[in-house]
């Protein structure tokens, strides 16, 4: 692994109450091209490494010293995305879980996927690898629009394996919405933009496997809602 954090909690609210303008169509990676990103996770913000526990977590097992885990409320802003453990995963999760709500403003639009808040249980999306582990805290809020909104992850590009969420999903109308996963695509590009080192194995895998949930899924009108996967 580039770099790891094992065995490490969390318990503290986490806020990132900016509106993030959207970076369609910009190459990140050119000087002076002013995109934004509000990353935000009970854990961590951005994983381009390695997150493990010891050993998978049961669905009963507290957030305490030795485990992987968080268990704080988190909350971003419209295009933000959030996560109960972590905003955006470039590299690999293991045996790790996330108890707190993720909640998020509207986003400044969701045609076509473009532009929506994306709030996850476990990560706002997953570009690498997500592997035994688990979220149960509640994911969105019913009328608020333009979300994607998972009970473990927001936007899957990357592998999702023996893993699952337990907590229920909301949006409001124009929404993506699923128990698992709001999105789950192998069409992931953007300019400049890159999976991090350890999951660059699974970058646009749209893998979901050996996985399940069990919240229940509500929307508003123009959405797509899936007890999976929206």
């Amino acid at each position: 692994p580039k770099a790891m954090i094992t065995s490490s909690y969390a318990t503290g609210n986490v806020t990132a109450t900016a509106t993030i303008a959207s970076n369609n169509g910009t190459n990140c990676s050119t000087s002076g091209s002013n995109c934004q990103n509000a990353n935000a996770g009970g854990l961590v913000g951005e994983n381009k490494g390695t997150i493990q526990g010891a050993a998978v977590p049961s669905l009963t097992q507290a957030c305490v010293a030795g485990q992987t885990c968080a268990t704080g409320a988190v909350s971003v802003g419209s295009n933000g995305q959030g996560g109960g453990l972590v905003g955006v995963n470039g590299g690999i999760i293991a045996n790790a879980f996330a108890t707190g709500a993720v909640t998020g403003a509207a986003g400044l639009s969701n045609f076509n996927n473009i532009n929506p808040t994306q709030l996850g249980g476990l990560a706002g999306e997953n570009l690498g690898l997500i592997t035994d582990s688990h979220a149960t805290g509640n994911v969105g809020t019913l009328n608020v629009a333009n979300l994607d909104s998972g009970g473990l992850v927001a936007d899957n590009f990357g592998a999702i394996k023996n893993s699952y969420a337990t907590g229920n999903v909301r949006a409001g109308d124009s929404s993506n919405a699923g128990g698992l996963t709001a999105y789950n695509s192998t069409n992931f590009s953007c300019g400049g933009c890159s999976p991090g080192d350890d999951g660059s194995a699974y970058f646009n895998a749209g893998l979901i496997s050996n996985s399940y949930a069990t919240g229940n899924v509500t929307v508003g009108a123009a959405s797509l809602a899936g007890g999976l996967s929206g």
